[in-house]
């Protein structure tokens, strides 16, 4: 299930104008959940919220100061250490006949194809066994902008000067990491009705563990690779007049962009 809403206001007065607004996004999972008996949820999912606010100063008849505050908190929900190339999740619907095993047996073990379990993929068991890790994008960003009238100077005279800063931070590893805690499965052979199960008996007189528990819990760090930021200002004097039929305009700009990714250093343009 999926679903959208926001709200925003807006109004002020001769001086101040304002205007904000508030976002929330969610993505429910395609996957079927079962209880994997783990003790953890699993699966895909995807919150967002955003929050955005621009104020408009009339400082004076001439000179106009605005802000505009934006930010944004995401969080995916994936399999632990999962990759977004990864179709390992999704192999079953191309690959796996809809009778060659039941994804879960009423005896509460997994399907297993014992002829080509590499082609004939559970997904359903991949999934539920995967672990779950959240992770959090956070984006801010902000504007400063100054406009000044000069016409008590010369007529269509202008200037303008901006100052920007935008950040992002990614958090991943957080959640249950459950990987390589294989769960004992089974097949059962259409012709005979013998069960075969995956993992044979440990040598020791004992059975492999049939729904082995054995997760951690992670705290979650900072995906350093994926920081950026930036910081950026501008002042510029714009001219426009007309002089009968003819009309003149000039533009002098001076602006420095500065931002950096990950661990490098700032560099400037």
């Amino acid at each position: 299930m999926s679903y959208n809403t926001s709200v925003n206001v807006s109004g002020g007065t001769k001086i101040v104008s304002y205007f904000a607004a508030a976002d929330f996004v969610s993505e429910g999972d395609l996957f079927k959940v079962y209880d994997n008996r783990r003790g953890y949820d699993y699966g895909f999912g995807y919150n967002r919220i955003n929050v955005r606010s621009n104020l408009d100063f009339q400082l004076t008849k001439t000179t106009k100061f605005s802000t505009n505050l934006f930010g944004s908190n995401a969080q995916r929900t994936v399999p632990w250490d999962y990759n977004d190339q990864d179709a390992t999740f999704w192999a079953a619907a191309y690959k796996s006949a809809p009778d060659a095993m039941r994804p879960i047996y009423s005896n509460g073990m997994w399907g297993w194809y014992q002829p080509r379990d590499a082609d004939v993929p559970n997904s359903v068991y991949k999934l539920a066994v995967a672990g779950s890790e959240k992770r959090t994008t956070t984006k801010m960003t902000s504007d400063f902008i100054l406009e000044q009238d000069l016409h008590m100077l010369t007529k269509g005279l202008k200037f303008k000067a901006n100052f920007s800063m935008d950040y992002t931070f990614v958090e991943n590893k957080r959640g249950v990491n459950d990987m390589y805690h294989n769960s004992q499965r089974m097949w059962v052979r259409p012709d005979t009705g013998e069960i075969i199960l995956e993992q044979p008996e440990l040598g020791t007189g004992l059975d492999a563990i049939i729904n082995p528990i054995y997760w951690e819990h992670q705290a979650g760090s900072v995906n350093t690779g994926a920081t950026y930021r930036k910081l950026y200002y501008s002042m510029q004097m714009d001219y426009t007049r007309n002089f009968g039929k003819h009309e003149v305009t000039a533009l002098a700009l001076f602006s420095r962009l500065k931002e950096a990714s990950g661990s490098v250093f700032p560099y400037l343009s």
